[in-house]
C-alpha cells in the first residue's frame, strides 16, 4: 500500500488510553521498518499513545465553487495527485498534490465520459481509474490522465479494487451460489469468481448490522472485514475464501447491535470504516452518539436529512488496533463528520457542513507516544 513521504503538517489529536496485550507477530528476519513497527506497538502498550494527524488535503468551497458534495469521494494516485467525484454534477475532478484543480470532465448522459449517478471511484492497477455509475450499472475505466479506456456493465457496485484487476464486492447477492455470503471476488464484467466472508452463510434484511460487512485492504491477498454492529474484525484470504484470523475488542460503550435506532432514539454505535496503514496498524472508525445528543422534537412524516442534522446527531471515534491481539492501542473522539472512501488510506472530515462554506480535510492517522517518539 502506497505511503507518500513529503513534508506534511502534523497535528496531535489527543492523549489516548493504551490497553495491554501481545505484540504483533513478525518473522525472524525483520526489516528495519518492521522492527520499528513492533517497537511502536510495545511502546504503546507500556507507555501510552496519542493519535497524530498527517494533513493530506484541504478542500474549500471558495477554491472549488459548486464542485464539493456532502461526501467528497477522494482517492490518491501513486504520484501524489488526487481525484474526486463531483456527484452533484456527474463529473470527475483531478487535483495536484496541493489540492489545486488541474482538470475535470464529465456531464450527464450515457456516453463514454458521461454519468448519471457516480457512487464510487477507485484507483486500480497501474493507477487506472474505475468509476461505478449506479443508474447506468456501469464501471468505466480511465487512464491516470483521465483518458477513457473502456466500460463494462454490471448490476454490482465494486467496493475495493485489487491488484489483479478484480474487485471485492461487499454486498449480498441473491443467487443460489452466492446467497448468504457478504463478500465476493468480482471480475470487471460482473462475473462472481468467489463468495466468502461467513462460516455460516445467512441473510436477513431486518438485521443489516449483522449481515452487512465493512472492508479494507490488508496484506497481499488479504482483506479486513467487520459487521457494523459488532466490534470484531476478521481477516480473510480472498484468493481462497478462507478465514485467516479473528480479533475482538471489548468496549462497554459498544454493545452488539443488529439494527439502527428508530427516529428520535439515541444513535447506536457502529463500525463505519476500516483502514490498514503501511505499518500494519488497523484503524477502526466508528459512529457514535454526539456527546451532547438530545432527543429531537417529534415531527410529522419523515425527518429531513441535512449535513448539519447528521453532524449534530453523531460523533465519531477512531481507534488503532493491534492486528494480532485486538488490543486498542489508542483512541480519539472526532466531533466532525468523518469517513473513509473505500480503498483509500486517509480519513475525510468536515470542518464546516454548511452548504455555502463546505470545507473538508483529508488526513492520515498515525501513532506515537506522549513524548512524540
Amino acid at each position: 500500500m502506497f505511503l507518500r513521504s513529503i513534508g506534511l503538517a502534523v497535528v496531535v489529536l489527543g492523549v489516548a488510553s493504551c490497553d495491554h496485550g501481545q505484540g504483533r507477530q513478525v518473522p525472524d528476519d525483520l526489516s528495519a521498518a518492521a522492527q520499528s513497527d513492533v517497537t511502536l506497538i510495545e511502546r504503546c502498550r507500556t507507555q501510552g499513545c496519542v493519535v497524530g494527524r498527517e494533513n493530506v488535503l484541504v478542500l474549500k468551497e471558495s477554491d472549488h465553487p459548486g464542485l464539493l458534495s456532502d461526501y467528497p469521494a477522494i482517492q490518491e494516485f501513486s504520484d501524489g495527485r488526487f481525484v474526486m467525484a463531483n456527484r452533484m454534477r456527474n463529473g470527475l475532478l483531478f487535483m495536484n498534490a496541493s489540492g489545486a484543480l488541474e482538470s475535470q470532465f464529465g456531464r450527464p448522459g450515457s456516453g463514454p465520459e458521461e454519468f448519471e449517478r457516480i457512487v464510487s471511484v477507485l484507483v486500480g492497477p497501474a493507477d487506472s481509474l474505475l468509476v461505478y455509475d449506479l443508474m447506468l450499472q456501469r464501471v468505466s475505466v480511465f487512464a491516470p490522465d483521465g483518458t477513457y479506456v473502456r466500460s463494462e456493465y454490471t448490476i454490482y457496485g465494486p467496493t475495493l479494487a485489487l491488484d489483479n484487476g478484480d474487485f471485492i464486492l461487499a454486498q449480498h447477492i441473491g443467487t443460489p451460489e452466492a446467497a448468504g455470503y457478504p463478500l465476493h471476488v468480482m471480475a470487471l464484467n460482473g462475473t462472481i469468481r468467489r463468495s466468502f466472508g461467513s462460516a455460516a452463510p445467512h441473510y436477513r434484511y431486518d438485521i443489516p448490522l449483522e449481515t452487512r460487512r465493512v472492508v479494507a485492504l490488508s496484506d497481499p491477498g488479504l482483506i479486513w472485514s467487520a459487521a457494523p454492529g459488532r466490534y470484531e474484525l476478521e481477516q480473510w484470504d480472498y484468493r481462497t475464501g478462507e478465514l485467516v484470523k479473528r480479533v475482538k475488542s471489548h468496549r462497554a460503550w459498544f454493545p452488539p447491535v443488529v439494527q439502527l435506532e428508530a427516529d428520535g432514539e439515541r444513535p447506536v454505535t457502529i463500525i463505519e470504516d476500516l483502514i490498514q496503514d503501511d505499518h500494519g496498524m488497523v484503524w477502526v472508525l466508528m459512529r457514535v452518539a454526539d456527546d451532547k445528543w438530545e432527543p429531537p422534537p417529534p415531527i410529522q412524516g419523515e425527518r429531513p436529512w441535512t449535513p448539519e442534522y447528521y453532524d449534530n446527531k453523531h460523533d465519531w471515534v477512531l481507534e488503532a488496533i493491534d492486528p494480532t491481539s485486538g488490543d486498542v492501542l489508542a483512541s480519539t473522539r472526532l466531533g466532525q463528520m468523518s469517513y473513509v472512501a473505500p480503498g483509500s488510506e486517509f480519513i475525510v472530515s468536515s470542518t464546516d457542513t454548511t452548504y455555502l462554506a463546505a470545507r473538508f480535510q483529508a488526513w492520515r492517522p498515525f501513532l506515537h507516544n506522549e513524548e512524540g517518539r
